[in-house]
């Protein structure tokens, strides 16, 4: 499996409009950037603004994430 793979996967299956800026804005770089950064295969092969950006978008997703858990636990505390 490549290296990458799994921010990819993540990226199709939890991404929302604008978090690729959200991340871009966020280390100062343009979303071609990401873009490139998602192409490529190794974590060796990215620049230095590339994983700062892929990192910063991970944080973004995973953010979100654990605010989906709060809410689901929010909800099953007034369920009972």
């Amino acid at each position: 499996m490549e290296e990458l793979e799994y921010i990819r996967n993540r990226k199709k299956e939890e991404q929302h409009k604008g978090d690729v800026r959200k991340a871009c804005e966020k280390v100062g770089v343009t979303p071609p950037v990401l873009q490139l950064a998602l192409k490529k295969n190794r974590l060796d092969d990215l620049s230095d603004k590339e994983i700062r950006v892929l990192k910063a978008y991970l944080e973004i997703l995973n953010e979100r994430q654990k605010e989906k858990e709060r809410l689901k636990d929010l909800m099953n505390m007034n369920s009972t």
